[in-house]
């Protein structure tokens, strides 16, 4: 009897352990292993959002917007292991909430108070950015850039205002409502420097057209049909791929991480 339960719990999946945390209008999960997806519940049960990872990734982000108490049921998951955790968005910190879009339309950041964010700035031009302000309670809201102010009544919860600026030069951004207030930096750099910010983490090869692994093909090297096999296929018309002159051969997938 003991041999036999032995048994069944070595058969038992492995624990994926990762925690969640917010991180602009979404989720942001971490893993202790490469996930290959991640599916989030709302507190009824029904699946808010879920994504599936090109490549299997330790951090993931899903898109989701979230109210301040929000509880929601994360699932994470790859080969051989899956998890799950309950997870409440923080409460809110302030009257109103406040994202950051680098570029404009570009999906939010937090605005962190303190924070030094670099902004991408094209030669001889400028870069538009977006700070969504979002109320929690009716606010009259006074964004401050570099003393210039800009102020705006938001008298519903709920109620979204988007100030822009243009940015080609360093920038003391503040977001206040009444005595609450949040600062933060902004300072122009190069597409040029920010691109040395990326590091190539791995490398997949054949891929598919997502990116990840042709379970048809041995991975690492180049593999091509025997001459009379290649022939008798485009004598025949047969097979399950286009002709070589039709679509590529094979796809390489990269993973990259921003260290900026």
């Amino acid at each position: 009897m003991t041999a036999l339960l032995l048994a069944w719990l070595g058969c038992a999946p492995a624990v994926l352990d990762f925690h969640v945390d917010v991180e602009g209008p979404g989720l942001v999960i971490t893993a202790d292993a490469p996930m290959e997806g991640v599916r989030v519940r709302t507190g009824s049960g029904s699946v808010a959002a879920e994504f599936h990872a090109p490549v299997p990734q330790q951090t993931l982000w899903v898109s989701l917007p979230w109210a301040p108490g929000e509880r929601f049921s994360v699932e994470a998951w790859t080969a051989g292991q899956e998890s799950r955790r309950f997870f409440t968005a923080p409460a809110a910190e302030g009257p109103v909430s406040v994202l950051l879009e680098v570029p404009l339309g570009q999906g939010g950041q937090r605005f962190k108070d303190g924070a030094r964010i670099e902004v991408a700035i094209p030669e001889l031009g400028r870069t538009p950015i977006g700070i969504v302000v979002t109320a929690l309670q009716p606010s009259l809201v006074r964004v401050i850039a570099n003393g210039e102010v800009e102020s705006r009544r938001l008298g519903t919860v709920g109620e979204r205002g988007v100030f822009v600026l243009e940015v080609d030069a360093r920038v003391d951004l503040r977001v206040e409502v009444d005595d609450w207030q949040r600062a933060a930096t902004l300072v122009p750099v190069s597409a040029g420097d920010l691109s040395q910010s990326l590091v190539l983490v791995s490398s997949v090869f054949p891929a598919e057209p997502n990116g990840k692994p042709d379970p048809a093909r041995p991975q690492g090297r180049v593999t091509l049909p025997s001459a009379w096999w290649a022939a008798w296929i485009r004598h025949t018309g047969l097979g399950l791929r286009p002709a070589d002159d039709q679509a590529p051969w094979a796809w390489e997938g990269f993973v990259l991480r921003n260290e900026g």
